[in-house]
């Protein structure tokens, strides 16, 4: 509607002074806000100059918002800073092992560099940072595995005069955080214990030796299932690795706040305190009608993990964050993936000819391998056989005009699967000098995530280790795994002018997804295969 302007003109001149006023107000608090914050101030001050009609003023709890949503906190004594957590640096990320620390505590640090080594998902990755200030404080030494994405590893401050209120900061100083949520624990079902709705323990008398009565008194009270019970997803999954009750740890753990960490999981297993819960609760569930207890031969001294060995026949090698990963993915593909094998025997000859006349004219340390022409021939079948290069996907089957070969390689870390980018377009030279390159990457350790991912095949070459045939796990989401196997000779008809030959032929078997590969298609690919090996000029075509 219009309004008569006289009238309203003095409360105009008011409204534009207030909104003035709360304006430069809120330029004040941005102005002593850190500079990588002053985002989150200018979308208040805009709020109240809107609101400035109204005499909203920029108050305390409105600054707060702005520190909390990008995590500065000032605890206690400590000046305004921000807790730098472990980033999750791929998709399928929960923990990693912070390999290095490129930056010491007291430096100052811009957007891109590069602030540590993490090594997870069979590769090790560069942890850029993004924003300014100085490192105050590592949480977290160099070294550490199993660090869960989430957990607060460094302390950044944006004034250098604040570096040294940090000199004995520690995680007994960071802030409480909520608990997770509980993972359900599994409960062992036994007639006798659903029969009998509460047996008595067993007294400490009846135990044959005292020294041994005092863990398992201690752990032979029941403790509640599914109750509350603070621990990381580490520890959690430790502890159902080993057949360990989580809540029997309750109230001794040395985290933050008497939070279960690994280290306690791991110290409770090897104090035996472990067998003996499983002991008494295994005694406390089978009893007969009448409420007696089992005799004591039917509880074993030991776990089954000890049982038959002595003390100091044996040592534990821990796993490493690469090849849990590794057996979680295999472990998932031999239940979730319908394998089937299809097996052909080739004939080297022609290819080992081949292979002699290119090498007499390259140097001693370019000359081409029989798995770099194996490498050649597998790209070329999947490009002629498309139905082969294809993935499961749970809502179709994709198919890839590209290859990218995976050629497993042995390290001491553990097995690594290097790509081969596009090898359908690439010579047998160029694939060489790639397979050098990422070989001594995945051996040294230094193997980057994106050169360990993304295949659409992968090649398993045994023949160094004499075996004659194997059957490989398929690597999801790849619909196909080739083994090959150990070249041997033989004595083979001939049709020359002798009646015999010896020939060099080896197995080439093939994993294939029966979910995207039928048996024609997978015999198909193998024999294309097979042909361009025993013919490697067709592989000019």
């Amino acid at each position: 509607h219009a309004l008569p302007a006289r009238g309203h003109r003095p409360a105009m001149r008011r409204t534009a002074a207030v909104a003035q006023r709360a304006g430069a107000r809120a330029k004040r608090v941005s102005d002593s806000i850190p500079r990588w914050l002053r985002s989150g101030a200018r979308a208040v001050s805009s709020m109240v100059v809107r609101s400035g009609a109204r005499g909203v003023a920029l108050t305390k709890p409105a600054t707060a918002l702005v520190f909390e949503r990008v995590g500065v906190r000032a605890m206690g004594t400590f000046p305004a800073h921000v807790a730098v957590k472990m980033p999750a640096l791929s998709p399928t990320m929960k923990a990693g092992t912070i390999s290095e620390w490129h930056v010491a505590e007291g430096d100052e640090l811009e957007p891109g560099r590069v602030i540590a080594t993490v090594e997870t998902d069979k590769a090790s990755m560069d942890w850029e940072w993004q924003d300014d200030g100085y490192l105050a404080k590592l949480l977290v030494p160099g070294g550490a595995e199993g660090v869960e994405v989430g957990r607060i590893v460094a302390i950044m401050v944006d004034n250098e005069d604040d570096i040294a209120a940090f000199a004995s900061f520690s995680e007994a100083d960071l802030p409480e955080q909520a608990p997770e949520a509980p993972e359900p624990e599994p409960v062992t079902y036994t007639p006798a214990a659903a029969a009998a709705p509460a047996a008595p323990p067993a007294p400490a008398a009846a135990a044959p030796a005292p020294a041994a009565a005092t863990p398992a008194a201690a752990s032979s009270a029941p403790v509640p299932r599914g109750g509350p019970v603070a621990a990381s997803p580490l520890a959690r999954r430790i502890a159902r690795e080993n057949g360990v009750d989580i809540s029997a740890l309750a109230g001794n753990g040395t985290g933050w706040e008497g939070r279960i960490i690994r280290a306690d999981v791991e110290e409770f297993i090897a104090s035996g305190a472990a067998a003996a819960t499983a002991t008494a609760e295994a005694g406390a569930a089978l009893t007969n009608d009448a409420g007696a207890a089992a005799p004591p031969a039917a509880a074993p001294a030991t776990s089954a993990a000890q049982a038959g060995a002595r003390t100091g026949d044996f040592f534990d090698v821990p796993h490493t964050d690469a090849r849990r990963r590794a057996a979680a993915l295999l472990s998932e593909s031999k239940r979730q993936v319908p394998h089937f094998y299809l097996t052909a025997e080739v004939c080297l000859d022609d290819l080992l000819a081949l292979r002699k006349r290119l090498n007499g004219s390259r140097k001693q340390n370019e000359q081409l391998s029989t798995t770099d022409l194996i490498v050649k021939a597998a790209a070329i079948a999947s490009r002629r056989v498309p139905e082969a290069n294809s993935s499961w996907l749970p809502h179709a089957v994709r198919s890839y005009s590209y290859v990218d070969v995976a050629v497993s390689t042995n390290t001491e870390a553990g097995i690594v699967t290097p790509v081969v980018r596009d090898a359908h377009a690439k010579g047998a030279a160029d694939i060489s000098s790639d397979l050098r390159r990422l070989t001594a990457s995945a051996r040294d350790g230094t193997l980057t995530r994106d050169d360990a991912s993304g295949a659409t095949i992968t090649i398993t070459n045994l023949g160094a280790y004499g075996l004659r045939q194997a059957s490989p796990i398929i690597n999801p989401p790849q619909a196909a795994h080739l083994a090959i196997g150990a070249a041997t000779r033989r004595c083979v008809p001939s049709d020359g002018e002798e009646a015999w030959k010896a020939s060099v032929y080896f197995n080439a078997t093939l994993s294939c997804d029966h979910r995207v590969l039928d048996g024609a298609v997978g015999a198909q690919w193998l024999s294309v295969f097979k042909s361009l090996l025993e013919d490697p000029a067709t592989m000019l075509l």
